[in-house]
């Protein structure tokens, strides 16, 4: 290995690092009242400072989280298999009249912020750089005042000569408001640029199991089943450093995930209904699909408790296997065996689940 190559290797892990460690950022919002806030330039290049960002935060029947899931329709601007269940299920409780579900997945959608480092102002620690979440409008508004300096020559994000904004919260819930001003005097800020975040790093959440997490839970609410675009495979994320987003959804065409490997098994065992074995098959399915989903939810649960420094595979490999899940298998085997009828794709579908 050359010394370059070496050098590639560790800026890589550097960079996975880096990502790791900005996903367990929580976001500053603003309190009620006047926050004096200095938008910061890029982590990378000056003129590229904020990301779009969404989350979808899903309730169970009785509104207690269940899933939490970064919207990639807000967030890249492409198709989300979440943002499907969710409106698939809004159609339907619209044409029952079904007004508590609903109101309950409209509580799931995510909304469209803007992430920006800044230096709080009036905090503790005012030269700390810290990720800000503005709501779309209050960025918009912060957008038209820098077009206006910038046609003077001024650049408000500038660290020697720029601009604090104050921005005014009133009201709450639905009632809040928000007010944007710029300060009439142009300040020096110091700060130390080795802290700001990676915003598109942060950005980069998409994983097969928090995707199929997040559908399921919706699912459990609407009771229809997940759309097409969920049973893809995990999402393709482009490594951090280059142009563009550092993370997008780009499932492959035709690919199939574990979990609708089941609907597809499930769909098998509807087709042979007619022969003896069909109603222990799908008792079988479903037991070993449940188990499933309750080993996932501990795997995220696991992962989301770890700290970011620690590797994941031990976490992968401390997680214990449904080891009850074959056994049916083995008893409806005998059973399919014994029966008179031809089951063995039946049988065959089974081991593949």
């Amino acid at each position: 290995m050359s010394l370059a190559d070496l050098k590639n290797r560790l800026n890589n892990r550097k960079a996975e690092q880096a990502a790791k460690k900005a996903q367990y950022i929580k976001p500053v919002r603003f309190q009620a009242g006047k926050n004096r806030i200095r938008v910061l330039p890029g982590w990378k290049e000056p003129d590229v400072f904020y990301h779009d960002f969404g989350m979808h935060y899903v309730k169970d029947k009785e509104s207690k989280l269940a899933a939490v899931y970064v919207c990639t329709d807000k967030t890249y601007g492409k198709e989300c298999p979440v943002c499907s269940a969710i409106y698939e299920g809004i159609k339907v409780a619209k044409d029952t009249g079904n007004l508590g579900m609903e109101k309950l997945l409209g509580q799931a959608k995510a909304s469209g912020r803007v992430l920006v480092n800044a230096l709080m102002r009036d905090s503790a620690e005012p030269n700390k750089p810290v990720v800000v979440e503005l709501p779309a409008g209050v960025f918009d508004s912060m957008v038209d005042q820098m077009m206006v300096y910038l046609d003077e020559g001024e650049e408000i994000t500038n660290p020697a000569s720029g601009y604090d904004f104050i921005v005014t919260k009133t009201g709450s819930g639905i009632d809040t408001e928000y007010s944007v001003a710029v300060s009439p005097k142009s300040t020096a800020v110091e700060y130390d640029k080795s802290a700001v975040t990676d915003l598109a790093a942060y950005c980069s959440q998409e994983s097969e199991q928090g995707l199929l997490k997040a559908v399921r839970a919706t699912t459990a609410v609407t009771g229809l089943p997940a759309p097409a675009m969920a049973r893809l495979s995990a999402p393709a994320v482009a490594a951090t450093g280059t142009d563009g987003p550092a993370g997008f959804f780009t499932p492959p065409e035709g690919a199939a995930a574990s979990a609708p490997a089941a609907v597809g098994v499930a769909a098998t065992v509807t087709t042979a209904a007619a022969t003896g074995g069909a109603a222990l098959l799908n008792t079988a399915a479903t037991a070993a699909d449940t188990a499933e989903a309750e080993l996932e939810a501990l795997e995220g649960e696991l992962m989301e408790e770890a700290p970011w420094e620690e590797d994941p595979a031990p976490v992968a490999a401390a997680t214990p296997a449904p080891a009850a899940t074959p056994a049916p298998a083995v008893d409806l085997a005998a059973e399919i065996a014994a029966s008179d009828d031809d089951l063995d794709d039946i049988l065959n579908g089974l081991d593949d689940l």
